[in-house]
C-alpha cells in the first residue's frame, strides 16, 4: 500500500462525509467511498493495461483521478501527456518509454506496438517529458515515493490550513498540479475540484477564457489554484477589467517560468495571496515556496528536503532526493546542475536571475541576462510573451 492510500484511509476514518474528489459535472466521491473506488479500479487493471507503461492523455473528471489513483497504487509506470500533444509528439513519447497503452477517455485503452522493449529504471511510476535547456524533449522518469515526499514537504511548507477547495486548472499531464495540486490536497485531506476543462474556462490552454475563469472560480467556491505566469496575468487582468473580486482564495501557487514583480503586486493589490514557486521534473516539481511575508521577486526558502548552494559562476546547484533518470540514460547524480543563475540571501531565500546559457556578453565585456529584459517587456499590459 503506497503512503497515499494510506492517508486516504485515515482521512476516510477520520472525517468519512468530507469530499475528496468533485467533478462539478458528476456525483462528488467522499473520503468514505474513495478506498474502496481505487480498490475496484485496481482490479480492473490488469486486463486494461498489460505489462509495462501505459500513457494517460485524459481530461479532468472523477475517472481520471481514480485511474491516476489506481495506477499509482498498483505500481503501473504512467507515461503523462498533456492534451495539447500534437500527434507526432504523443507518438514519439510513447514509442520512447515503450507504453502499450493509451488512455484518452472511459473507454478501453487504444493499443501500441512499440518498435522495442524499453527498460525502465527500476521503481518507475510516472514518466514525464521535459525539453530541459537544450530544447531536446528527454524523458524524466520518476518512482512514487518521490512525488509523495515533495507533495507532503509541499503541505509543511504552505500549511495543511490551506485543505479547502482546490481547482485543477493546468491541463493534465503537468507534473507540478499532478503533485503540488492533486496528491498534495488528497494528503491533506482537502476536495480535489478536477471538471472538464472547457468548463473553467481552459477549452483553449493557449487562449484561456478569463472571464469564465474568474466567475467559476468564485462559484466553485475554489480555495487554492496553481498557475504558471501567463495565467496569472491573465486572471489579473480580468479582475481589474471587470472589478470581481475571489475573496475565498487563500492560496494561489505560481511557477514554471520567471513571474514579474509588478504581476505579483498588481495580483497582491486584488487580494489574491499569490506564492512564487520554483521547481524542476528532475527534483520531482517543487523545490522551493515563497512564504507569505517572502520578499518580492524570491522563490522563496528551499523545502525541508532540499539544500541548495551557489556555484562560483553563479549557477544554482541542489542537493535533493532525484529522479531515478532519463529513458536511456543514466542515473542521476548530486549535487543536481541547474542551469539557473541566481543567489541565496541572507535569510536563505533562493533568488532565479537568469539561465546560465542564455548569458549575452557584450562588446563593452557586460554579462546581461535575457530574462532581465524579459521581465522589463513583459511588465508591460500589452505584452503576452518575449524571447
Amino acid at each position: 500500500m503506497t503512503r497515499l492510500l494510506e492517508v486516504i484511509r485515515a482521512h476516510a476514518e477520520n472525517t468519512p462525509e468530507r469530499i475528496a474528489i468533485d467533478p462539478v459535472t458528476g456525483p462528488p466521491i467522499t473520503y468514505a467511498a474513495l478506498p474502496q473506488r481505487i480498490e475496484d479500479m485496481c482490479l480492473m487493471l490488469p486486463g486494461l493495461c498489460g505489462d509495462g507503461a501505459v500513457a494517460l492523455q485524459l481530461d479532468h473528471g472523477a475517472h481520471a483521478a481514480l485511474l491516476e489513483l489506481a495506477l499509482l497504487e498498483s505500481g503501473t509506470p504512467v507515461l503523462s501527456l498533456p492534451r495539447f500533444f500534437t500527434e507526432a509528439q504523443r507518438g514519439h513519447a510513447i514509442e520512447a518509454s515503450g507504453a502499450s497503452r493509451l488512455f484518452t477517455g472511459e473507454n478501453a485503452p487504444g493499443l501500441y506496438s512499440p518498435s522495442r522493449p524499453v527498460a525502465l529504471p527500476a521503481g518507475t511510476a510516472r514518466i514525464t517529458f521535459t525539453s530541459g535547456s537544450t530544447g531536446n524533449p528527454k524523458g524524466v522518469c520518476l518512482s512514487a515515493g518521490h512525488l509523495l515526499m515533495v507533495a507532503e514537504e509541499v503541505i509543511r511548507a504552505v500549511g495543511s490550513e490551506h485543505a479547502g477547495r482546490h481547482l485543477a486548472l493546468p491541463p493534465p499531464g503537468i507534473l507540478l498540479e499532478t503533485v503540488a495540486g492533486f496528491f498534495a490536497t488528497m494528503l491533506a485531506g482537502g476536495t480535489y475540484v478536477c471538471p472538464p476543462q472547457a468548463l473553467a474556462g481552459m477549452a483553449d490552454p493557449f487562449l484561456p477564457d478569463f472571464g469564465r475563469m474568474a466567475r467559476q472560480t468564485a462559484e466553485w467556491r475554489i480555495t487554492s489554484l496553481i498557475f504558471v505566469p501567463e495565467l496569472l496575468a491573465g486572471l489579473v487582468a480580468e479582475l481589474e477589467r471587470s472589478g470581481e473580486r475571489l475573496p475565498l482564495l487563500t492560496l494561489v501557487a505560481v511557477g514554471g517560468a520567471r513571474t514579474p514583480p509588478a504581476l505579483i503586486e498588481r495580483a497582491r493589490a486584488l487580494g489574491l495571496p499569490v506564492r512564487q514557486g520554483y521547481g524542476l521534473t528532475e527534483l520531482g516539481s517543487v523545490v522551493s515556496l515563497d512564504d507569505q511575508g517572502g520578499k518580492l521577486g524570491s522563490v522563496g526558502r528551499p523545502l525541508g528536503h532540499v539544500s541548495a548552494q551557489i556555484a562560483r559562476d553563479g549557477e544554482v546547484l541542489l542537493g535533493a532526493p532525484l529522479a531515478l533518470g532519463t529513458l536511456g540514460g543514466r542515473p542521476y547524480e548530486g549535487p543536481f546542475a541547474t542551469g539557473d543563475i541566481g543567489r541565496l540571501d541572507t535569510d536563505g531565500r533562493l533568488w532565479i536571475e537568469g539561465r546560465k546559457s542564455n548569458l549575452i556578453v557584450t562588446g563593452h565585456g557586460r554579462n546581461i541576462s535575457p530574462e532581465w529584459l524579459e521581465e522589463l517587456l513583459l511588465a508591460q499590459p500589452a505584452v503576452t510573451q518575449a524571447f
